[in-house]
């Protein structure tokens, strides 16, 4: 056990912030000594460690609070990415400091000033599809050509995929804008930084707003097929909804239907629960506004599939079902 002022000497954190984090229930102490000093064990100051890297990120207090709140946070994944945060820093001070070296030795040049701009940029997040950059206040989404089959990304890819992906996006976002606000802001690498001016990204960047991510798969189903008909065929429901009965195989529904599921990292597969149970997985990670956001994006995933399924079904398309 450590006490509070010797977790100030380890983190260098001030023991006011620490007695802060404590007072709104970021960072509780293990125990308390006799005397009513607060005590910390090394899985506190694991915690600690946790809080101070989405700092890093400039996260806000209460979101780091709901954050480390959730049992299901994968604390492996944050050190993973707190290392690669740390061995870019690394890097640029790294030649950062030969420069300086070089102009004590005598070396008059002009230190190259690239030192101190972000020349590579290096992904935060990769998904099974896209790599997601970090720029200050935004981010950027890039579209590869890889091919995911049941949550696994295969070996091979798909020449081209990730521009008809990227601009496919952007005329959706575009059309449904008036429905629901999105985070694009543009498909245009002028509008993105030099590192992105390259053949390779072009056509399959987008420039987005930084949001936070609900973990949740909205899904919309319009017609009775696949996984769903499986489901109506056990006991005429589906994610605890009652259809109508005698209904076939791909028959249209007679109102499109919210199936959510959980939002599952790289390698996992998604989970369908019902409505009920999207809203305590959203109060998970939103205390006290589960059902508000649960019932916001169902509302909205219905009138976003309803307006995309009309307009591709005026071009002889039918949306069967589709997820948000």
């Amino acid at each position: 056990m450590r006490t509070v002022k010797e977790i100030s000497n380890i983190t260098g954190i001030s023991v006011r912030t620490l007695h802060y984090y404590d007072k709104i229930g970021l960072l509780k102490p293990t125990d308390k000594s006799d005397a009513g000093y607060r005590l910390y064990d090394d899985k506190a100051l694991e915690q600690l460690q946790q809080i101070l890297f989405f700092r890093e990120f400039d996260i806000p207090l209460k979101e780091i609070k709901a954050l480390m709140d959730n049992p299901a946070l994968d604390r492996s994944y944050i050190l993973q990415m707190q290392r690669k945060m740390l061995k870019t820093k690394i890097n640029r001070l790294k030649h950062l400091v030969e420069g300086i070296d070089n102009i004590l030795k005598g070396d008059n040049s002009i230190m190259d000033f690239q030192l101190f701009n972000r020349t590579e940029i290096e992904e935060i997040k990769e998904g099974k599809i896209r790599k997601i950059y970090d720029n200050g206040n935004t981010i950027i989404m890039v579209a590869t050509d890889r091919i995911s089959c049941f949550d696994v990304v295969l070996n091979n890819e798909e020449a081209g995929k990730g521009k008809i992906l990227t601009q496919m996006s952007r005329f959706w976002f575009e059309m449904t804008k008036d429905i629901v606000p999105n985070h694009m802001i543009s498909v245009d690498v002028n509008d993105m930084p030099e590192f992105f001016r390259q053949d390779k990204f072009n056509g399959r960047c987008m420039l987005c707003r930084k949001l936070r991510m609900l973990p949740i798969e909205c899904i919309v189903r319009g017609y009775i097929s696949g996984s769903l008909m499986e489901s109506y065929k056990s006991d005429g429901t589906v994610c605890g909804i009652n259809l109508p009965k005698g209904l076939k195989e791909s028959d249209k529904l007679p109102e499109p239907v919210y199936t959510p599921s959980t939002k599952a990292e790289s390698g996992v597969h998604d989970e369908n629960i019902s409505y009920e149970q999207s809203i305590k997985h959203l109060e998970k990670y939103f205390p006290g506004k589960g059902r508000v956001y649960g019932e916001k994006i169902r509302e909205y995933s219905i009138a976003l599939y309803k307006k995309c399924a009309e307009y591709a079904y005026e071009r002889g398309i039918i949306i069967a079902d589709t997820k948000f």
